[in-house]
């Protein structure tokens, strides 16, 4: 068969595309210009000796090779369907069974190896698994339409398929809801020949790493629009700002979106595409360039999880704005440069700040380490107010937009703003406080270094009382006369704003 721009052709098993075919300068012959799936195959980028003969998706990708090298023999669907799945109907099948009645225990495990688990009883195929088999046409279906006619899921991912042929084979399979077509390399025709198709079974397709853009994604995803996952991982993907159209306009049923390791720089963008998705609950878009997060109420509706992890942002306010998202429950920030200098504690920073969380890269959050935190985070900006960092009330609602929030949860907290040129240096940690400490119906008054931990405080209370140092909880209320129970022995007395006045209860463990 004559080679044609366009064709998909494989060496040793490394696909690649045919971009040129004719002669290079400074040599003889005709060669072929391709394009590899797999970069590190290439050698340049169609440019040979300052000619360009042929442009890549991917920086280096492409070479030149002899027309007449050989290559691996290209398969039909059906040829690579009965390869894999040889043994499939009920008669054969009976046959294995009653050879394994009889064998022996070593003679049924050589006997598996040649029947597999995954292929027995047949009859009724739903999962398929026909990726790298160097698949380019259907073949004659008629051979095999009765073996696949269940497939509720097939993979066909690094094969030699153009976007045609899948449509032509995924009719044959009027079941399937998972769809997996990973590392094939598409020329998406202007003009699809059977444009009226739809197939409406279809909840999942998986497209990574085939490198397609955005247009040609939602061309192709056009033929199911009652989709439900969408995999766009890896794919060199970047969004333009002037993209024009929406993907709620095409896809209403989409819940999942992967976007991770890609080239998406804005969020924006990001929200004008996928934003008004009402059904949306999960996004990734880790290992992306986005350095700054900006949203609206209006987006993303019903996002209940958020990777964005491995990106570049670096202000407290991409942070702070994702509050916005009032059904976002869990969350993947790490890997971004606002939170180099935290490190491992980098969750104990974001916490406080977001109401709606409770999964923070990965790990549940329990109510005890929310009080904990938002307390923590209540000192953190009263210390910024003290320090000057925070000079007026405008600029406090602008670096921590939760403050208001936190006063009526925790209790109101006046704060006093100091210019930086009459900045009077107070050190809290230091301050003497008493405290009234009531036990049973024992009220005793003492003085305490606010620096304090907890478990000091706790040892003087044992040792005063004369009680077991591990059989009793502490607690105090705070302005609203809510109960803050005191859980973190590792925590200072200042760190729960207890100030002189206050009156700790102590009250014996019931279940010790």
């Amino acid at each position: 068969m004559q080679d044609r721009i366009g064709d998909r052709i494989s060496f040793k098993g490394n696909c690649c595309t045919i971009k040129y075919i004719g002669p290079v300068e400074g040599t003889k012959g005709k060669w072929l210009g391709v394009e590899w799936d797999d970069p590190s195959c290439g050698k340049h980028d169609g440019t040979y000796l300052g000619y360009t003969y042929f442009e890549c998706r991917k920086k280096k990708s492409g070479s030149f090779i002899r027309q007449n090298k050989t290559r691996d023999i290209k398969k039909t669907f059906v040829e690579a369907f009965n390869d894999k799945y040889k043994y499939i109907n009920t008669k054969e099948y009976n046959n294995f069974e009653n050879a394994k009645s009889k064998s022996t225990d070593n003679e049924i495990k050589i006997c598996e190896i040649y029947y597999p688990k995954s292929m027995k009883k047949f009859q009724k195929l739903y999962f398929a698994t026909l990726d790298h088999m160097s698949i380019s046409k259907l073949g004659n279906i008629e051979e095999i339409k009765e073996k696949c006619i269940d497939l509720l899921e097939i993979d066909l991912s690094g094969n030699l398929l153009d976007w045609e042929t899948v449509i032509l084979i995924i009719k044959e399979l009027p079941n399937l809801n998972t769809l997996k077509l990973n590392y094939n390399q598409f020329n998406v025709p202007e003009i699809i020949s059977d444009n009226n198709f739809r197939f409406t079974n279809l909840k999942t397709l998986a497209l990574n790493k085939t490198y397609l853009k955005i247009e040609e994604v939602k061309k192709i995803c056009s033929f199911f629009q009652n989709l439900e996952e969408l995999q766009l991982s890896h794919n060199l993907l970047t969004l333009e700002a002037n993209q024009s159209f929406q993907f709620s306009d095409y896809f209403p049923h989409l819940k999942k979106i992967f976007l991770d390791n890609n080239k998406i720089s804005c969020f924006e963008t990001v929200i004008k595409i996928f934003g008004q998705l009402k059904k949306l609950e999960f996004l990734s878009l880790a290992s992306n360039q986005i350095d700054n997060i900006s949203v609206n109420k209006d987006s993303f509706i019903s996002l209940k999880y958020l990777d964005i992890s491995k990106n570049n942002i670096s202000k407290w306010s991409s942070l702070d704005n994702l509050n916005l998202l009032n059904t976002l429950v869990s969350l993947r920030f790490d890997d971004n440069p606002l939170l180099e200098e935290f490190k491992d504690n980098s969750s104990n920073f974001i916490i406080p700040r977001l109401k709606n969380i409770v999964v923070i890269n990965g790990t549940k959050i329990t109510q005890e380490e929310r009080q904990d935190l938002e307390l923590h985070y209540l000192n953190v900006i009263e210390k910024e107010i003290k320090s000057g960092r925070i000079s007026d009330y405008s600029d406090l609602i602008k670096m921590h937009p939760r403050w208001i929030e936190l006063q009526k949860k925790y209790g109101e907290r006046n704060p006093v703003f100091n210019s930086k040129e009459n900045l009077i240096e107070k050190n809290i940690e230091t301050k003497l406080i008493e405290l009234s400490i009531t036990f049973e119906r024992k009220v005793v008054k003492k003085k305490f270094i606010s620096s304090m931990n907890i478990r000091s405080f706790k040892s003087f209370c044992a040792k005063f009382f004369e009680i077991d140092p591990f059989g009793f909880k502490v607690s105090y209320l705070n302005d609203l006369d809510k109960i803050i129970y005191i859980s973190d022995d590792s925590k200072s007395l200042s760190f729960y704003n207890l100030s002189s006045g206050k009156t700790i209860y102590l009250e014996k463990n019931i279940n010790l």
